[in-house]
């Protein structure tokens, strides 16, 4: 009896497994030169959100794309994000010279098979809007959170202005703790358990 529910159970399974989303996080232009029209406070809990969200990244090995606005100019990504996502074991760097860096990562996405992507950085309102917009005109699910982005202080009308975009679509949360809660309770899982 056992061995005919076998294949009843296992197709149960990978039903499950199909509507399972494989998981990426995308990191948008955290470089000095874009960092030093942020307060210090502002900084310090963009920071503090980002940097436990990559932990759990790393945690659950979940594939990390990094995107930097003409970093000879711009400066790379800050030393303390570096840090957090040289402990994620997939991750790449990407040079981009435009708002929206999408067509940078696209491929890479691809051969990782990437679905849904957790989106963080700087500027809301330019690039990481544009890379966002990109992202699910492609057919991909966004994840992000208002601590997980930010804007120059002398942009902080339009990033005001930006955010009912990013609540109508990607799946927006106030805070980076119930981002991570939705991430590690959910069907989400890495890309490395799929078959």
């Amino acid at each position: 009896m056992i061995n005919k529910l076998y294949p009843y159970i296992r197709r149960d399974r990978e039903k499950g497994r199909e509507e399972k989303k494989n998981l990426g996080a995308v990191i948008i232009d955290m470089q000095p030169g874009f960092l030093e029209d942020i307060s210090e406070e502002d900084q310090e809990k963009l920071f503090k959100s980002q940097i436990k969200t990559l932990e759990i990244c790393a945690k659950r090995n979940y594939p990390t794309a990094i995107l930097e606005f003409d970093k000879h100019y711009y400066g790379e990504t800050d030393n303390k994000i570096k840090k957090a996502v040289e402990t994620i074991p997939r991750h790449v760097y990407f040079e981009k010279f435009g708002n929206d860096g999408f067509y940078k990562i696209e491929q890479q996405l691809k051969e990782w098979n990437i679905e849904k992507l957790c989106i963080m950085g700087i500027s809301a309102a330019y690039c990481v809007k544009a890379t966002a917009s990109s992202a699910k005109k492609k057919g991909k699910e966004i994840l992000t959170a208002r601590e997980l982005i930010a804007s120059q202080t002398y942009r902080q009308e339009e990033f005001q202005e930006c955010i009912p975009w990013f609540q109508k679509n990607t799946t927006y949360y106030q805070n980076y703790k119930e981002l991570i809660n939705h991430i590690t309770s959910s069907n989400e899982h890495p890309f490395a358990e799929t078959e």
